[in-house]
């Protein structure tokens, strides 16, 4: 019996730590995004050179799920957007990958895959790329997995919500993939324009070097077959012809680089190195 009696207090103190050590938006001195309405919107304007988005990083939708796994906070952010994107001189990847490892798809380690957003949707959720650190329900390279870099949605998918986001442990909310988008129904619940049938898809955000991200198809509603490396390609839209990328719903998830130069001040930590090197971003 006393046996079973400490085992017992190891056990709650254990759990008691556990918990205590996992962040919360209270104990950062955050306030934790609303779970159900009313809703933060973005506030969405220009100013010659940029396309501002402000927002809260929120998901503007119904989910109470917040700590899986983590909270969702309110981070207040004003992002940039050139309205006249620079190519840059090669394509600045975003993760690329490696291997496959026990059904993971591990990704390179040089270069490193950009964490934290790559870009902003229309709703004001950040638009995440597909890397991320190796743990969840993946191995590291201390347990023989070839890199301490996975593709985000294989070794995270079980966490996310219908609308394919979920919080990171820094507590903000981003969206890697467009797997909850495929469809009219889900881009209503996720608050995105739906699509018209037969036609080309419809915009979903912005990437930070300026260029549309738009759902999966192309005009007349197909497929398109002719994207670039990176996931975009140029046609007329609107009467335009401009270059944007598509959203898959495979690897790599968002896009698979850069094709043009990103505005830096947006995630200063992870696109610093763009205005050295080959790239051209200056």
């Amino acid at each position: 019996m006393a046996m079973i009696k400490a085992l017992l207090i190891l056990l709650l103190s254990y759990t008691t730590t556990t918990l205590a050590q996992k962040p919360t938006c209270q104990s950062k001195g955050l306030t934790r995004c609303p779970a159900t309405a009313p809703f933060y919107n973005p506030d969405i304007y220009t100013n010659g050179l940029f396309r501002i988005v402000e927002t809260t990083q929120c998901p503007p939708y119904n989910n109470p799920g917040w700590t899986n796994p983590a909270e969702a906070c309110i981070f207040k952010m004003e992002y940039k957007l050139p309205l006249t994107p620079k190519m840059a001189k090669q394509p600045i990847p975003v993760g690329e990958k490696l291997t496959v490892f026990e059904n993971i798809t591990y990704l390179k380690e040089d270069p490193a895959p950009i964490l934290g957003a790559l870009g902003v949707f229309t709703n004001g959720v950040n638009i995440y790329g597909v890397g991320s650190p190796c743990g969840y329900s993946s191995k590291c390279p201390d347990q023989g997995a070839p890199s301490k870099w996975v593709d985000a949605v294989e070794s995270e998918g079980h966490t996310v919500d219908t609308c394919g986001g979920h919080a990171a442990p820094s507590l903000h909310y981003h969206i890697h993939s467009g797997i909850g988008l495929t469809n009219n129904n889900g881009r209503k619940a996720c608050n995105f324009t739906e699509d018209t049938p037969d036609h080309h898809s419809a915009l979903l955000g912005w990437l930070f070097d300026g260029y549309g991200l738009y759902g999966r198809y192309s005009d007349g509603g197909k497929l398109p077959t002719d994207l670039d490396s990176c996931g975009g390609h140029t046609h007329s839209i609107d009467g335009a012809d401009i270059y944007h990328y598509h959203m898959p719903d495979a690897y790599p998830w968002t896009i698979g680089c850069y094709t043009g130069c990103p505005e830096v001040s947006n995630n200063p930590r992870e696109l610093s190195f763009v205005t050295t090197g080959p790239y051209g971003c200056t």
